[in-house]
């Protein structure tokens, strides 16, 4: 038992080693980086930004008038009138049924016309 923990934490230590200093580092930046030097030697500080200004928020005005009505409770049906719905105004879809036939008997032919492509194939025919 001590020779398993005893090498689990030699592993521990290894792979801690091998980790740069950076991924062991706290995630947050530093709050006040190294004072920085220029070109010419001089030392750059570190000046905190400015605060930003109070400004107050105001109430935009509401417009008085009469409350809003109240919703009807969720268990109440609501009726909603039906209007008559112009048939002649809408286009009249699926009414053109003579292609069909035509269309699937040219998809069965050329099913057939792979499948006779596909078995000639198999057998090194061209």
């Amino acid at each position: 038992m001590k020779k398993k923990l005893a090498s689990l934490l030699a592993a521990l230590l290894l792979c801690l080693s091998l980790l740069p200093a950076q991924a062991l580092a706290a995630s947050a930046p530093d709050p006040v980086p190294p004072p920085a030097v220029s070109e010419n030697e001089e030392i750059l500080r570190w000046t905190p930004p400015p605060e930003e200004p109070d400004i107050p928020l105001e109430d935009p005005e509401v417009p008085k008038g009469e409350p809003p009505e109240e919703p009807p409770p969720p268990d109440e049906e609501i009726e909603i009138e039906e209007e008559e719905v112009p048939l002649a105004d809408l286009p009249q879809t699926g009414q053109l049924w003579w292609p069909v036939p035509f269309l699937a008997v040219g998809g069965m032919f050329f099913l057939l016309i792979g499948a006779l492509r596909r078995r000639g194939d198999e057998y090194g025919e061209e």
